[in-house]
Parts: C-alpha cells; structure tokens; sequence
C-alpha cells in the first residue's frame, strides 16, 4: 500500500495551459527514492507503491508526463520518472484488460495529455522517444501524437546528415550488433523507436528488415508478424515476400509462417501472408536451419 506522504503527495493538479509545470514535491522525492540501484526489495516496493498512488491521481500522471517533456525533472530523475510512467501505464493497462473502466479512462487520458503537449510543439525528439520507451514497456502502443508531433519529427530530421547517413546495410549491422545479434532485443529496440518515426518510415524498416537474409532477420520477422499494427503486420509479410524472391525464404521459416498464420487476425496482412503461403508451395523452399524467436 502506498504510503500516507506519497498520498498526500499525489493531490496537486495542474494548469492544461501551464507551460511551466513543476512536479509536486513529495512526487519529486519519490523520484530521487527511485534514482538507486534498481531491482532491490526496497526499490520494487517504492516503484509499486507510486504507481499504485499515481494510478489514482491522473493529474499527476500528467505532471510526470509534463516533466519529462519538458525537460524539469533533477539529475537523475529521468530515468526514475520512466520507470514510474511505465508502471503505472502498466497498472492501467492490466486494469483496463480485467474489464476495469479505471484503467481505459486513465489511459485515454494521459493520451490526450500527449496529444496537448505535442499540438503545443513541445514534444522534443528525446522526449518522444522516452514516452515511447514507456508505453512500449508496458506493453502498449504509443499515442499517435508520439510520431505525428512536427517539432520532434523535424529534430529527428535534422540530426540526420544526408552525407554521413549509412546505407541500409551497414545500419541493420549496426543495429543487430547492438543487439548481440539476439531477435527479441533487437525487436525490442526497434519497437521503441519506431513510434517515434512517421507511419510511412516505420513500415519501411520493418519491410527492409524482415527482407534480410540471415537467422536473426528471419526470427524478427515472426514478432512483427505479430504485432498490433495491421500495417507493421502487412510490412513484414511484404518483406517477408523479397526475402522469398531472393531465394532467402528457406524450409524452416516457410513452416513457422504456415504455423504463426492462425494467430493473425482476418485483416489484410494475413490476406497478405495466405498469398505468400501459396507463392512458396508454388516455388517451394529449401533447407535451413530451425528458428528460434
């Protein structure tokens, strides 16, 4: 149970139109609690009795989510608030999936909080990514405003260097290295990034990547096969169909598509991936070896 300070702590409520918010005190020192070696017994429990408590005060949900926005919080508190914001996302997201109208109406509402901040052309690219970090970890698919915000698509625009842009190849190296070459990290990265992108380039990478040969790409493929997005689901299959016509489509991914295509919902990417089946019955698919995503 949360304790009576963070109680007393979480009963503030912010200005919409503030466009200096502080975070209340008390909340602020639960975040210097949490800027501590994580993964202890007294950290788990401090990060769950918040969380608990900021569930129950969506106005400071919202003022977390001002601070790390707009870039307020104390050193170190940074990664404490994601942390806090992907827990109690968390907290909401299970609610709302046990039939509890809480928890829909907690996250609708710090979704619209996203959607003001980024109308109000303050949603950075690093602040962008760090919501999206948040969400993603709680297993939920970042608000639209995450991506469709012009200050952080332009910020994200140019930091690019048309001269010293990698080219394909050497980036997915880059990214599976990073990765240790290990398919749900890698997914997992990806998926935190990609929100932060604009839909037409989300669906690209997730095409190109699943378009690479190899075992790491080929196991990639069978997360976004699955994921939320109908679209990402849909780039997949599309790159799953290069790989095909590559000759990269070998017989052990060919049966773990026939395999994964019942757990795909009827839309069109598994009218996508039911033409894909029958283009390699056609062409049939030789060797490989077993994938392991």
């Amino acid at each position: 149970m949360p304790s009576s300070s963070q109680s007393d702590a979480l009963d503030r409520r912010i200005d919409p139109e503030d466009t200096s918010p502080m975070l209340p005190d008390p909340l602020a020192s639960v975040l210097d609690e949490l800027n501590a070696p994580r993964d202890t017994p007294r950290w788990n429990t401090t990060l769950d009795d918040a969380a608990h408590t900021l569930q129950q005060r969506v106005d400071d949900a919202e003022a977390l989510i001002d601070a790390l926005v707009e870039d307020t919080l104390g050193e170190g508190q940074a990664e404490a608030a994601e942390d806090l914001l992907a827990t109690v996302l968390d907290k909401a997201r299970m609610a709302r999936e046990n039939g509890q109208a809480a928890g829909g109406v907690f996250l609708e509402a710090l979704a619209r909080r996203v959607k003001a901040l980024a109308e109000r052309g303050v949603l950075s690219g690093t602040a962008a990514m760090s919501l999206s970090r948040s969400w993603v970890r709680a297993g939920l698919s970042p608000p639209e405003a995450v991506a469709q915000s012009a200050s952080a698509l332009s910020e994200l625009a140019a930091d690019i260097d048309p001269q010293t842009l990698p080219d394909p190849e050497t980036l997915f190296e880059s990214l599976a290295r990073d990765a240790d070459n290990n398919p749900s990290v890698l997914h997992a990265g990806l998926s935190e990034m990609l929100p932060t992108l604009p839909p037409a380039l989300r669906t690209a990478i997730v095409r190109d990547a699943c378009a690479r040969p190899g075992q790491t790409y080929a196991a990639l493929a069978g997360y976004w096969l699955l994921d939320p997005s109908e679209a990402l689901r849909h780039a997949a299959v599309e790159g799953l169909r290069r790989r095909l016509e590559a000759g990269a489509l070998d017989a052990a991914l060919a049966g773990r598509l026939v395999m994964t295509r019942p757990w795909l919902p009827a839309d069109t990417a598994r009218a996508a991936l039911d033409e894909l089946i029958r283009e390699m019955k056609r062409r049939g698919a030789s060797g490989g070896s077993s994938l392991n995503p």
